[in-house]
């Protein structure tokens, strides 16, 4: 079995802590036994480049979270660090021009492999892109990344508190959900979401809310998961 969490914030999202660096957060899913992460950043991913080539056995997923026009929250997952990067500047083109208030929002550091801050990201990354959701599932589809809905039940900034439900044939890669508990009753509420792949995140913000060694995929849900990453 795959022991994960593909659903962190690093100190680039105003959100996160700013501790939230590359060494410090794969040095923590390792001490939690983890074997793979994903960096998941607000609508950016200048600090993927900082986990590309860490020494410990923990695998990392190149991320994102963007927000869509509809304020719903989407999880793009990659593989390839370049393409990764790519699909980070075209969610950049389509992010307002507003400047972030690092003392109300909270600061958004850039990293290196060294956890030595290289600079700040001026724009603030907690709004809406002018993209709507299946745009935004399509732009990481052609990108060769994996689109998963984040915190599905959420009350906020999610695609059931935004729309009211989860569209039929929604062409999304997974369902993200905090609790067994939650994909029960997604499913009761849907039942066209039997067939989906669902999986469970912590959505850490903190080094301390990274998942510990509970949330698991076999081999074959992995390789399902990341099968528009490889095709």
């Amino acid at each position: 079995m795959i022991y994960y969490d593909f659903h962190i914030h690093s100190c680039l999202s105003p959100c996160a802590d700013d501790d939230m660096s590359a060494n410090n957060i794969i040095g923590m899913a390792y001490i939690k036994g983890l074997d793979y992460i994903a960096i998941t950043d607000h609508n950016s991913c200048l600090n993927a480049k900082a986990f590309k080539d860490n020494e410990l056995p923990v695998k990392v997923l190149y991320g994102i979270e963007v927000e869509t026009q509809e304020e719903v929250h989407i999880l793009g997952l990659f593989l390839d660090l370049d393409k990764n990067q790519e699909f980070g500047k075209w969610v950049n083109e389509y992010l307002p021009d507003v400047k972030n208030d690092p003392t109300f929002f909270g600061n958004q550091i850039i990293v290196n492999e060294k956890d030595e801050e290289i600079g700040r990201f001026d724009k603030l990354l907690l709004q809406s892109i002018s993209k709507s959701i299946d745009e935004v599932i399509d732009k990481i589809h052609e990108l060769k990344g994996a689109a998963i809905l984040a915190h599905a039940l959420d009350r906020k900034n999610s695609i059931t508190f935004q729309l009211g439900f989860i569209p039929e044939g929604i062409k999304a890669d997974a369902i993200e959900v905090k609790s067994v508990e939650e994909i029960n009753k997604l499913k009761k509420m849907h039942p066209y979401l039997e067939d989906y792949l669902f999986i469970v995140d912590s959505d850490a913000h903190h080094l301390t809310d990274i998942s510990e060694k509970d949330n698991q995929l076999s081999s074959l849900e992995l390789e399902r998961l990341l099968r528009p990453c490889k095709t």
